[in-house]
Order: structure tokens, then C-alpha cells, then sequence
């Protein structure tokens, strides 16, 4: 028993000897240990790859600069509240919302949208702007008021454009073009019709004074033409008769691309240069201009010699003969001009 009293008193000892001078080994080691990850973690970041954010960030910037421009876009729709509103952006004409959905609807044109901010989107309708006469009278020919907000020397202009055939629409489709010539052969310039009775008299007209030209004719979903007789039997000939798929059937998204993201990010930044929107016009004409001389025809041969007057040939230029005359439409004939050496 005394023993184990004797014993029990040196652990008291002991134990009041460790109370009295803690051990503060095991919280260096772990001060220690903290020390070496913050300089382990400071190593990692200095190596590390960039953020992803920072690769987001382009687009995060378009979608503001798009939203800068769309907000441009409703101030110019609230001044034309009457008027489909074509907003340039770049070598694109567009339109949004309701306007968007009744230019599809009219054109038969496929629709996008696009995020105007805020989570929300607006459906959009765009084509290019080597187009737009032939588009803008169409809608002119169906009775809808247009207004064009285009840019001019880098300054945006709107200017409004009223049908005259709002009590009596008219379907109108592009019908053929003229492509005038260069004395190489080349072309120059290429007027578009929707009308069918313009696009004759014209060609007529060109042929009498001996203009070089050529002349292209759409063929329709069905694969029809107007009656090409009338240019069959021209004295002197064009340099070719040519018959093509109408270039605006099957509007495809993927062609007509319905946002020029490069040129959008320019307008707004104020750095958009129009000597890029001329080249992307003439490289769009000479594609065209390759295309239609891939699919020519052979040019019918004229046998007969014409036993018409000088006096009387004037007289024919200006009135169709009967059996060809087609009926005009009350809007305008031409319905664009397709220039190889200046955009539109």
C-alpha cells in the first residue's frame, strides 16, 4: 500500500510538473505546415492557366455593343411606327420583332433571333445589301411603307419610302436582269426587274441602240420564265440569252447570314471601314456574274433579216406588239441596280 501511494504522488507530481510548462511543439509543426501550403498555393497561382472568364469576354462585349445598337434600332422604329424598318448593320439590312416576322412572312425570308439583354430575344430578318432594292420594292409592290436607316460616310440616315399600292397590292417576284458589259466582256453594272413588262420593254430599248449587254432570266419554283420570244427574235442579238434558278428562291440562313457579328462590333466602336464593304459587294457580283456564265445557253440564231425602217424601228422600241405585251404592275420596274465597281 505504501508503495502505491508513493507511486501515485510522483504522477501527481509529474503531471502538475507538465500543467505548470505546457508543450508547444505540435503547434509549430502545424504553424510550420500551414506556412509551407500558403507557399505551395501562392506557387500554383503564379502558374496557373488564365481564367476562363477572361476568353468569355469578347462575347460578352458584342452582346452590349448589339444591345447599343438595338436600342438605336427601337428609337428610329418609334419615329417610323408605320414603316418596316431596315437598320444597317455592316453589308446587312435588318429588322426585328414584329417588323422582322412581316418581312419573312412577305420575302419568305427565314427568321433568327438574337439577345437583346436582360435574357430576352427578338426575332430578326436579314439579307445583304446588294439585295435590298429588289427586296425594298417588293415590299413596296405588297403596300408596306418603308424606312431605311443606312449609313453614308460612316453617318446613320433614315429616310422613309410610302407605297402606292396599298388598295392594290401586287405579288411581285424578281423576273430577270440585264448585265451591261464592258467592251472586255466583263461586267459593268446589272439592273434587276420585277417586272415583267419593264424587263421587255428595256431589254427591246438596249438591243435597238446596240448597247452591249446580256440577258438573264429567273426561272420560278416551278421552273418557268416570263416568254422569252420577244428576246429571241432581237435584232441586233444580246451577247447571251441566259436562263437561271431565281437567285432568291430557298433563302437559306446560312447564306444570308443574319448578323455580320465583325461588322456590328465596327459600327458601334466607330471604327467601320466602307472600303471593306465595297470589296465584299464586288467579290459577291463576280461570284454572281461566274455563276451565270457557268449555267448560259447558247444563244438562238437569228435568220431573218428585219425589213423595218429606221423611223419605224423607233416607233417598235416603244410599243410592244400585242401578242407580247405583258401587263405592268403599278410600282416601280427596276428593282435593282447590282454594281461591279461600287456597292450598293
Amino acid at each position: 500500500m505504501t508503495d502505491y501511494i508513493s507511486e501515485l504522488s510522483i504522477d501527481e507530481n509529474e503531471a502538475q510538473q507538465t500543467f505548470d510548462t505546457p508543450d508547444y511543439s505540435h503547434i509549430e509543426h502545424l504553424q510550420t505546415l500551414l506556412n509551407d501550403l500558403i507557399a505551395y498555393s501562392t506557387t500554383l497561382e503564379e502558374k496557373a492557366e488564365p481564367v476562363p472568364e477572361i476568353t468569355e469576354e469578347p462575347e460578352i462585349q458584342l452582346s452590349e455593343e448589339f444591345t447599343v445598337a438595338y436600342r438605336e434600332y427601337s428609337e428610329i422604329k418609334r419615329e417610323n411606327p408605320e414603316s418596316i424598318l431596315m437598320y444597317q448593320v455592316g453589308n446587312f439590312f435588318e429588322s426585328y420583332g414584329a417588323d422582322a416576322q412581316t418581312t419573312g412572312e412577305a420575302l419568305e425570308l427565314k427568321l433568327t433571333s438574337r439577345s437583346i439583354g436582360n435574357n430576352q430575344q427578338t426575332e430578326m430578318c436579314s439579307f445583304p445589301s446588294n439585295r435590298l432594292e429588289t427586296y425594298v420594292n417588293m415590299l413596296l409592290d405588297r403596300g408596306f411603307d418603308v424606312a431605311l436607316s443606312s449609313l453614308e460616310n460612316g453617318e446613320r440616315s433614315t429616310r422613309n419610302i410610302v407605297s402606292s399600292n396599298k388598295e392594290d397590292p401586287v405579288q411581285s417576284q424578281p423576273v430577270g436582269r440585264i448585265d451591261y458589259l464592258h467592251t472586255d466582256g466583263t461586267v459593268r453594272e446589272s439592273i434587276e426587274y420585277t417586272s415583267p413588262y419593264q424587263f421587255a420593254s428595256d431589254i427591246r430599248e438596249e438591243a435597238y441602240f446596240s448597247v452591249p449587254f446580256k440577258v438573264i432570266f429567273y426561272k420560278d419554283k416551278e421552273g418557268n420564265t416570263i416568254s422569252r420570244d420577244f428576246a429571241e427574235h432581237l435584232e441586233p442579238q444580246p451577247q447571251s440569252i441566259e436562263i437561271i434558278d431565281s437567285p432568291y428562291l430557298a433563302n437559306d440562313i446560312s447564306e444570308n447570314t443574319f448578323l455580320n457579328d465583325s461588322a456590328l462590333e465596327k459600327e458601334v466602336s466607330g471604327k467601320h471601314k466602307p472600303e471593306q464593304k465595297e470589296a465584299e459587294a464586288l467579290k459577291q457580283a463576280l461570284n454572281q456574274h461566274k455563276q451565270v456564265k457557268e449555267k448560259s445557253e447558247p444563244v438562238p440564231e437569228n435568220t431573218e433579216e428585219p425589213e423595218i425602217r429606221p423611223s419605224e424601228e423607233l416607233k417598235a422600241v416603244q410599243e410592244i406588239p400585242e401578242q407580247n405585251t405583258l401587263k405592268p404592275p403599278v410600282s416601280m420596274s427596276k428593282a435593282s441596280v447590282l454594281r461591279t465597281d461600287t456597292p450598293i
